[in-house]
């Protein structure tokens, strides 16, 4: 399974539901509003902005706040506002972080989005492990895998492809997106396929 990201900053919910009936897509489209597109907005506001667009629910930044918070004063939060988390986003840092670090931040996202009712799948980032298959991948995919199957193994993880921001880093092994959809594959997990990442490489997605 693939799930297609992108993100629509201009263009009314309708008018996303519109081109994807003139594309003829044949596969069921829920949109959501990512609450990562709109950092500087307390949650709550950022909820209503997706209920009253009209979308299908929202993509939930799992920040360092919402880490320790429960699932059950998350969830009063996103049901006050007539809304749900269809999905999650792991969290995410601009500061690099050792593996170790970067396990433990996932796999405690994966408990919170496992325990959130209605959340279908949650969004990871691999590690930053280089331009080689590594063992700190293994780990990694071991530890998320492991929690998912032990709060609720129906939810989707979902992993993302990599942006290219020409910052200097170097090359990574999952740049690759053939590789990916096989990692993905070989261990039960799935693609979220950001087009924006995509087009940074200059991959054709058509």
């Amino acid at each position: 399974m693939i799930i297609a990201e992108t993100r629509c900053y201009t263009a009314s919910v309708e008018a996303i539901r519109g081109a994807g009936r003139i594309a003829g897509l044949k596969f069921p489209m829920l949109l959501s509003v990512a609450i990562g597109a709109l950092p500087f907005y307390p949650l709550r506001s950022t909820l209503d902005v997706a209920q009253r667009a009209g979308a299908d629910g929202v993509e939930l930044l799992l920040t360092r706040q919402l880490l320790k918070r429960s699932a059950e004063e998350i969830q009063h939060d996103i049901g006050e506002t007539g809304t749900r988390a269809i999905s999650a986003h792991a969290f995410w840092s601009l500061r690099p972080t050792g593996i170790r670090q970067k396990i433990d931040r996932d796999v405690a996202s994966v408990r919170l989005a496992g325990a959130l009712p209605g959340c279908e799948s949650i969004v990871l980032h691999p590690p930053i492990t280089g331009p080689r298959i590594s063992a700190d991948l293994g780990r990694w995919l071991d530890a998320i895998a492991e929690e998912r199957d032990r709060v609720r193994p129906a939810l989707k993880l979902a992993l993302e492809n990599r942006v290219e921001n020409f910052d200097g880093t170097a090359p990574q092994w999952l740049d690759d997106l053939t590789r990916l959809r096989a990692l993905a594959g070989e261990w039960g997990m799935h693609i979220c396929l950001d087009i924006a990442h995509a087009a940074s490489f200059e991959f054709d997605v058509r």
